[in-house]
């Protein structure tokens, strides 16, 4: 088929046979795709031709067979109005040569219209890369960047799918999202060097999947704005970090009255807030890691719920958990780990309550530490088997014994994990009864360095200690109780477990069941060595086929040898061996 070369603005309108066919990019016209074919987009240093797709139900590929630059921009270069367009981008450069005064996108999916990308090396000056009003997918490791937009603009109603690539962009989103339908990120890397802009900004886009990835923004600090509805799950072995490198801004932002699950992954902010909630917003952190910020989760103007689960792991933060004005945390009753709690009150009143009500069991256990001057979180019961924590006014410093007790006042005041003790209190100090088989051992104290107490000893089930400036933890520490062996008279009774037998062998007297022990030592020392492919009999003098004299000398026991059923070693190292 040949094609026509038109005046400017003219159109051709062909469909190709099938096999493929060359386009050339060079004239100034606009070429339109009707039916199912594929082409073949030859390198060109000054393109000036637009491509259209209007295939409805057809499919038509673009293989891009090197570099092409756009001279200019008059049209978006390439419009896919109707069918799927599949472009083969390998690893050649399309883009614009330079900057024009009417920016267009590279490529426009209209809406009910498709559009996949495999691979190829995009660049923008002027204009978004991809505008999508219909369906997107993004495959393999493609290079998408651009200075002075929005690398991908995806609106209403789309649907938005990236499987792998990277996207840059200098000075604006790298995804810009309007009520798109669905976003998708399976993996890639996604950066962004604007200031005030998130490398990812969403807005109320209805549901938002994260699934791997790194995402980042070098400059402000914004790496996310969520959607209404926003997951991030790492899946198929994919990671997924999001990070705020300079800015103030925070990582991650949810918008007001979004929906924000937070299950698996990394965030960062080195300069703010790694995930912050905003007004009516529903903020569920169930796990991952939340690293390396200033303020790890954010509470702010009256979210619905800010709720941290069980699998959270704080890390090298200066504060885990922030709270602004009158604002609530609502944590897990089976979260265990650690966390430190800022609360930014321009008027800070204490009692200051900082969780949300929950089981008074749980509440208890909470490990949280006040990172405010002068203030501790403790346990505030409600009477009701429910309770939450609050902040109050130190007064001295906690005690925390495991698998023991400790008290002051002589031993009349028990303590509890929420009793401060001033600095210099006597403390008495009692470990739980050993189980069986066990005895006490000693204290650990942690940290190593607070006691330095020399009345205080360490290897006392009871002991005391004055309290230091500092909050403790004592656990008692146990160890299996040690083996013994008691003397016994020969004629003893017989254990039937044990023989109680008594043999000498070179002059050394073995009771019970170290007869067997003996008597093997002795075989051991003065029997050749036998093969183990062949028979004893062979190794032994074959002269007189007597037995050796050697075997002769083997004393007698003073009364039958009886054969324990343990082997001897695993007795004696369970401490199974003794007589009675």
């Amino acid at each position: 088929m040949a094609l026509t070369f038109l005046p400017v603005g003219a159109v051709s309108a062909f469909a190709a046979e099938t096999g493929s066919n060359e386009l050339d990019l060079t004239p100034n016209t606009e070429v339109t795709i009707t039916e199912t074919a594929t082409y073949d987009l030859l390198p060109c240093e000054n393109a000036q031709r637009h491509l259209v797709i209007d295939a409805p139900n057809c499919t038509v590929t673009l293989r891009i067979m090197g570099n092409i630059n756009i001279a200019q921009n008059q049209n978006d270069f390439i419009v896919v109005k109707q069918g799927t367009l599949v472009l083969e981008g390998s690893d050649h450069l399309l883009g614009y040569s330079d900057a024009v005064s009417k920016p267009h996108p590279l490529i426009t999916v209209s809406s009910g219209a498709k559009a996949v990308i495999n691979d190829g090396q995009f660049n923008s000056n002027s204009s978004s890369i991809v505008c999508n009003n219909g369906t997107v997918e993004i495959n393999g490791s493609g290079r998408y960047t651009t200075s002075t937009s929005y690398v991908i603009d995806t609106r209403s109603n789309s649907v938005l799918t990236i499987n792998d690539g990277y996207f840059h962009s200098d000075s604006r989103s790298v995804i810009l999202g309007n009520s798109s339908q669905e976003i998708e990120i399976n993996d890639g890397t996604f950066i962004n060097e604007s200031l005030r802009s998130p490398t990812i900004n969403l807005n109320h886009d209805k549901q938002v999947y994260i699934h791997g990835g790194t995402i980042k923004n070098l400059v402000g600090g914004r790496a996310l704005d969520t959607g209404d509805n926003t997951t991030i799950e790492e899946q198929n072995g994919k990671n997924i970090l999001l990070e705020g490198m300079q800015g103030t801004y925070v990582t991650i932002a949810v918008v007001s009255g979004a929906t924000f699950n937070f299950k698996s992954g990394t965030v960062r902010s080195q300069k703010s807030a790694a995930i912050r909630s905003a007004l009516n917003a529903t903020v569920n952190i169930t796990g991952g890691t939340i690293s390396n910020s200033l303020y790890g989760v954010k509470s702010t103007i009256k979210p619905e719920l800010c709720f941290i689960g069980k699998d959270v792991h704080f890390e090298d933060n200066t504060n885990d958990i922030c709270m602004e004005e009158d604002q609530l945390i609502t944590i897990a009753d089976d979260y265990e780990d650690e966390a430190t709690v800022l609360v930014m009150d321009s008027d800070l009143i204490l009692p200051r309550p900082i969780t949300t009500t929950g089981n008074a069991d749980s509440q208890k256990k909470l490990k949280l530490h006040s990172n405010n001057a002068g203030t501790v979180a403790v346990f505030h019961d409600n009477g009701d088997e429910t309770g939450y924590q609050e902040l109050v006014e130190r007064t001295g410093y906690f005690v925390n014994v495991v698998s023991g007790t400790a008290s002051i006042d002589g031993g009349t005041t028990a303590l509890s994990p929420t009793t401060q003790v001033p600095d210099g209190t006597p403390v008495s100090l009692s470990a739980a009864p050993a189980q069986n088989g066990m005895e006490f051992e000693q204290w650990v104290v942690s940290p190593a360095s607070a006691l330095t107490d020399p009345d205080f000893d360490l290897t006392a089930s009871e002991t005391s200690f004055h309290m230091p400036a500092q909050d403790i933890t004592l656990t008692a520490q146990y160890r299996p109780s040690a083996p013994t062996i008691d003397d016994a008279p020969v004629d003893a009774p017989v254990d039937p477990g044990i023989s109680t037998a008594v043999t000498i062998i070179g002059g050394a007297l073995l009771v019970g069941g170290l007869h067997q022990l003996g008597t093997e030592l002795w075989l051991i020392h003065h029997l050749p060595r036998v093969p183990p492919s062949r028979k004893l009999a062979s190794n032994w003098p074959k002269c007189s086929g007597r037995m050796p004299d050697s075997l002769l000398l083997l004393p007698k026991p003073l009364i039958p040898i009886s054969t324990p059923t343990t082997p001897m070693r695993s007795r004696l190292h369970s401490g199974q061996l003794k007589t009675s």
